[in-house]
């Protein structure tokens, strides 16, 4: 080979050296903006602690290639913060504040910072710091790009954060300084669902705020959010089904106002209705004690019955429970279920057949506070939660309703079989702790072999069983080496959603399957053995480049 030869070959390598570089950073960049869409839809739907252990994974991995890798970073972080602000966090939501303040990419706006230090400062009632900073940010962003549409959603936020602090006139002028405001980007309205929303704002739930009726203002919020089906834009364009400027509006809505300042405004509400809740269950708890050294146990059955209806927290649930258990053996028979509450369950029986198990599980709920005496409802319901539960909250809440049975019923013949669930579950939530985050929402679409499944598709197939070693090694390090960076994640969604079919076609084809068995086998060998496999790629190479010397 010439010199001349060598140095056009040299130059293709670099050249196809830049070429892998840049085709690595885009699918880094495509496989983080899916990530982040997921997890940002965590958040949309108020699943904060799933989102931020998402948004922790983006941000650790920090995509820095390319300016929009960066700016994708920065918004994960600043999505963070809302999800750490949200479960109270505020120390760690200060500190993505403060780390935004000198973002990696310069497409992060300058009031972004600010407006998360006013959620901060709102959630700690610290309301001259978090009025200043939302001031701070209605002002930087009415300068530079898309300062219409940016002023007018800084606007929105300190709207949240004077209703927040009960200033409804201040939030009115601010709401309507926003709906007025031009969002237009490039001939594009930035605030096409804003706008309409914000009116709505204005003209529903204002009222009811200004009246007092903080509670029936944030649920009328809330039936707004619902009638412009927010959730439901924010899906579609996330899925490439909808249009991308309303599911843009959407999200920005549904982050920055509903699950910021919104979210802190219905939680102070929820909260002084606790108090409010707390006080009027201890009472009536004292009087079902008062009832009882009275001799009046139908008395003290009514009050426990409005005790459990008050509750605000399972504890207040609990304590009612154990009353009613105990007072039901002293009544001359026991009380008999309405026809209301009879309706719910029927309707809920016809909800499990059509596998419509949340609305099961609500009207379930609905029973048993009519009827918080009756043992069944609470076993019904916690089965049902049991069958759907994921998180260490679902299977908490199932074991919660089946302790409840329990006290209600403790010579039941189904007690032994509920004892018994209560310790699977026990086991189930232990592994929800340590589980690996799930891939599904960037595999959706899997035929129904591949739905739900653990297993490695195509090595299932060929070697016959999930099982068998040689999958168990591949499954093995899929988790521990694919899962756990965003490229690899990538390419299990990819493999997920294109393997099931593979996988059946081969499965009853025995020619196929040792053919694909023998094709696995190298990398069946690297993955279990990689010290050896390096040790003879290494071989392989320097032989190869050996020759090609002795060729020149």
């Amino acid at each position: 080979m010439t010199i001349a030869g060598i140095d056009v070959m040299k130059a293709c390598v670099k050249l196809l050296a830049v070429f892998l570089g840049l085709f690595m950073t885009c699918i880094v960049q495509a496989a983080t903006f899916k990530d982040l869409n997921f997890a940002a839809e965590l958040l949309a739907t108020g699943q904060y602690a799933a989102a931020e252990t998402q948004f922790d994974r983006i941000v650790a991995e920090g995509v820095d290639e390319m300016l929009a890798g960066a700016a994708l970073t920065d918004q994960a972080q600043a999505l963070r913060a809302i999800a750490r602000a949200a479960q109270g966090k505020l120390d760690a939501a200060a500190a993505d504040a403060a780390a935004l303040a000198k973002p990696r990419s310069s497409l992060t706006m300058p009031e972004t910072a600010v407006l998360l230090d006013g959620l901060v400062k709102l959630r700690r009632n610290d309301r001259a710091g978090a009025i200043s900073a939302y001031d701070r940010a209605v002002a930087l962003a009415g300068e530079g790009l898309a300062s219409g549409m940016r002023r007018a959603s800084a606007l929105a936020q300190r709207a949240w954060a004077k209703l927040y602090f009960d200033d409804v006139a201040g939030a009115r002028e601010d709401f309507e300084a926003a709906a007025a405001s031009d969002g237009s980007v490039l001939f594009v309205d930035g605030l096409v669902v804003h706008k309409p929303f914000w009116r709505a704002v204005i003209d529903e739930a204002l009222p009811l705020f200004s009246a007092g009726k903080t509670e029936a203002g944030i649920d009328r919020v809330r039936q707004i959010g619902e009638r412009l089906d927010l959730v439901g834009k924010m899906r579609k364009a996330m899925q490439g089904g909808g249009s991308t400027t309303e599911g843009d509006s959407a999200k920005s809505i549904l982050w920055y106002e509903l699950q910021a300042g919104a979210l802190a405004l219905r939680e102070k509400a929820a909260a002084a209705a606790r108090a409010r809740g707390e006080e009027a269950r201890r009472a009536r708890l004292a009087e079902a004690q008062q009832a009882l050294l009275d001799n009046d146990p139908r008395r003290a059955f009514e009050a426990y019955v409005a005790a459990f209806r008050e509750a605000q927290d399972a504890e207040g649930r609990d304590r009612a429970v154990q009353g009613l258990a105990a007072v039901v053996k002293l009544l001359p028979q026991k009380p008999a279920v309405a026809e209301e509450t009879r309706r719910l369950l029927v309707k809920a029986k016809v909800l499990v057949e059509e596998k419509d198990y949340r609305g099961a599980i609500d009207l379930y709920a609905q029973a048993y506070r009519q009827a918080p005496w009756h043992a069944q409802l609470f076993y019904d319901r916690a089965l049902l939660i049991g069958q759907i539960a994921r998180t260490q909250a679902d299977f908490d809440a199932a074991m919660a309703e089946m302790r409840r049975f329990l006290t209600l019923a403790p010579d039941s013949p189904d007690a032994r079989a509920a004892q018994d669930k209560i310790y699977e579950w026990e086991v189930k939530r232990e592994r929800a702790a340590h589980a690996l985050p799930d891939i599904a929402p960037q595999a959706r679409g899997l035929s129904a072999t591949a739905a739900g499944s653990e297993d490695c598709f195509i090595a299932t197939a060929a070697f016959g069983s999930p099982w068998e070693p040689h999958v168990a090694s591949l499954r093995a390090f899929r988790d521990r080496h694919l899962l756990t960076h965003a490229p690899g994640r990538w390419f299990v969604a990819r493999y997920y959603e294109l393997s099931p079919p593979v996988a059946d076609f081969i499965r009853e084809r025995e020619g196929l399957r040792a053919l694909v068995r023998a094709l696995l086998a190298p990398v069946v060998f690297a993955v279990e053995q990689p010290a050896a496999a390096s040790a003879f790629l290494l071989a392989t190479l320097f032989g190869v480049a050996a020759w090609r010397r002795r060729r020149v």
